[in-house]
């Protein structure tokens, strides 16, 4: 199945839609502690009531009183102690705090060089990331590697190729919007295919580990992009 891309657009989307709110804007201290408060409220309770429900009602071994606080403050799969989650998939949301956190930032260098150099600085960083992981970090497995390869700087550059989505000048023409579909469309089989012809080899240190997820993230923040107006045949979306 490819239900697990869904973590991938849903970076793109929070690169988009929490980009958009602030990237027209003038970055004063309040309006970025609002946002941050927002933020906050948006994550925190809704996890506190999960981890509640988790720990009271579902057999699972209580946690140390170190690691439930971790997992309370969501300093989970963070240095230097590296908590699991108690709930596997909160992987993503130290992730999607730690953008929300960089995002004024990012906005503000998108300013000062424009959104380009941002787009290709970010892959350099998630690239080198990812590459200097797999060089550099002894495990036994490449399994063992994910929570560090997908922590922030290796999943920065989905984050803002979807942010870049607010600074795109093109505005393409119902054709030109239908034929880049149908190419994004094609890329995104191949990306696939490539994926599952290269299965055994994606946790032998292939390059394909280091390549693929970016290549991913720009494939579907493309198809976000061409979507946001979406052609007659598309309306449902």
């Amino acid at each position: 199945g490819v239900g697990w891309l869904g973590v991938p657009l849903f970076f793109v989307l929070s690169g988009y839609l929490l980009g958009s709110q602030l990237a027209h804007r003038d970055l004063t201290l309040p309006i970025i502690a609002r946002f941050w408060k927002r933020r906050f409220y948006r994550i925190y309770p809704a996890v506190w009531v999960q981890l509640a429900i988790l720990i009271t009602l579902l057999p699972i071994p209580p946690p140390s009183n170190a690691d439930l606080f971790r997992n309370l403050a969501l300093w989970v799969n963070l240095p230097p102690w590296m908590t699991p989650p108690i709930n596997g998939v909160w992987w993503t949301l130290p992730v999607e705090l730690g953008f929300y956190l960089l995002l004024p930032l990012l906005i503000l260098i998108q300013r000062k060089i424009g959104w380009v150099p941002l787009l290709i600085g970010s892959m350099a960083l998630t690239l080198t990331w990812r590459g200097g992981s797999i060089l550099l970090i002894e495990r036994e497995d490449n399994a063992s590697l994910l929570t560090i390869l997908d922590a922030l700087p290796g999943t920065l550059f989905t984050f803002v190729a979807g942010l870049s989505l607010a600074f795109i000048p093109w505005q393409p023409t119902l054709r030109q919007r239908r034929l880049s579909l149908l190419l994004v469309i094609l890329i995104f089989f191949a990306l696939l295919h490539w994926l599952r012809i290269s299965a055994d080899n994606y946790w032998k240190d292939h390059w394909i580990l280091v390549i693929w997820h970016p290549l991913m993230a720009l494939v579907i923040a493309t198809g976000v992009y061409l979507l946001l107006t979406p052609p007659p045949e598309f309306n449902l979306l």
